[in-house]
């Protein structure tokens, strides 16, 4: 009998080559997903969301810096908005491959593939972006969020058919814990985005900065939401442990910074 093979699930495989031979058909294939190209963004190239978007128009310390480096500021908080949503896609895709192969049906495991092509097409569209950002990218986190709530849907329905054992809900919410937890944090990306261009604040200004930034409201709004969700799954034994180990809890300033 022969050796089975291993399955690599992993998040840092590498690309191919630029000029290896399976590059076109990839291109192709998710042309041909992609359908016709998005319109054009009315924004700026370098920064893809103002100030309003992080919340740092209310801050004093943004709006008394120089406009060069109010830009440098908004350049490093969309490019980080970019990667997380490249790191979140990726995520989707390598979770897909493991579901598919989990699959108990053909139906579920068609469902997943098309969920896999759909994640290919969000990589690909945000991996554009990156690392020079060209002008359509409204169109192309809209067509993303629609399928991402398909995908949530279905989800809901299987959840809802299969509870997990003790030991997988015990699994999830440490698995939990630990996302909430940075959602907990308020905006850090925003804050370090502002730390590294003014190359480093101190505590007292970081916590003055969280303040501004309203970082307790929006942790709560977040955290709120993401309740919301888990609470259309029938998942009450999971929420009740995730409250009781205080996740839901926004973070203040102080400890945010």
């Amino acid at each position: 009998m022969s050796e089975p093979i291993p399955v690599l699930a992993a998040l840092d495989l590498t690309g191919l080559p630029k000029s290896h031979s399976l590059r076109p058909v990839l291109q192709a294939a998710l042309a041909a997903r992609r359908g016709a190209e998005p319109g054009p963004f009315a924004g700026s190239p370098g920064a893809l969301w103002d100030a309003a978007h992080f919340g740092l128009d209310r801050s004093a310390l943004f709006r008394d810096v120089d406009a060069e480096t109010q830009q440098g500021i908004l350049e490093r908080c969309g490019r980080g908005l970019l990667e997380e949503a490249f790191f979140i896609e990726r995520a989707g895709l390598v979770y897909c491959a493991k579901m598919i192969l989990l699959a108990e049906t053909t139906d579920e495991r068609m469902l997943y593939a098309l969920f896999a092509g759909d994640e290919a097409v969000h990589l690909d569209r945000v991996a554009r972006f990156l690392p020079d950002p060209p002008t359509e990218l409204t169109a192309a986190l809209h067509d993303i969020l629609k399928d991402e709530a398909r995908h949530h849907g279905s989800g809901l329905v299987l959840f809802n058919q299969a509870a997990p054992t003790a030991a997988i809900r015990d699994l999830i919410v440490e698995v939990l814990v630990r996302f909430l937890g940075m959602v907990q944090a308020g905006p850090q990306a925003t804050v370090a985005a502002v730390d590294e261009a003014l190359g480093g604040l101190s505590r007292a200004r970081r916590v003055g900065l969280f303040e501004d930034l309203g970082a307790e409201d929006h942790a709560r709004g977040r955290l709120g939401l993401l309740r919301t969700l888990m609470g259309k799954a029938e998942a009450a034994p999971i929420v009740h442990a995730l409250e009781a180990r205080g996740a839901f809890r926004p973070l203040r300033p102080e400890e945010c910074a």
